[in-house]
């Protein structure tokens, strides 16, 4: 008799995930509060911003070794991933709020200008002038 206990462990585990599955796409389902929204959103965010800035970190001290093994000796190198994980998207009500903030002296036309590049309503490479 071939012994099983392998097989039987083996179903074991994977029974256990499947109802570990089950469980978080159940409370994913669940309606949640704006606060609840906010804090689950704020907590992935939060580790996803440690992961890049271990990413960022990592890229570095790989091109500071390429630089030490070519004899480069400028300590200015520095690798940074972008780090927006929210794609930014102009509303109209914010960008009308804005210029009118701009049109009675409360918001300075460069920062309207700064934001509205990050939106992609003006080209990057676009300057003041």
């Amino acid at each position: 008799m071939p012994n099983t206990l392998v097989k039987e462990a083996m179903a074991d585990k994977n029974q256990m995930m499947i109802e570990l599955g089950a469980r978080m796409v159940v409370a994913s389902l669940s309606s949640k509060t704006a606060t609840e929204a906010r804090g689950d959103k704020s907590a992935s965010t939060s580790v996803l911003a440690g992961c890049v800035a271990n990413v960022s970190e990592a890229y570095t001290r790989a091109l500071m070794w390429c630089c030490a093994y070519m004899g480069i000796t400028d300590k200015k190198v520095a690798y940074q991933v972008n780090q927006e994980f929210v794609e930014l998207t102009a509303y109209l009500q914010m960008i009308t709020t804005l210029v009118g903030l701009w049109q009675n002296g409360g918001f300075a036309k460069a920062d309207l200008r700064v934001y509205l590049r990050k939106q992609g309503l003006i080209a990057p490479e676009r300057t003041d002038q």
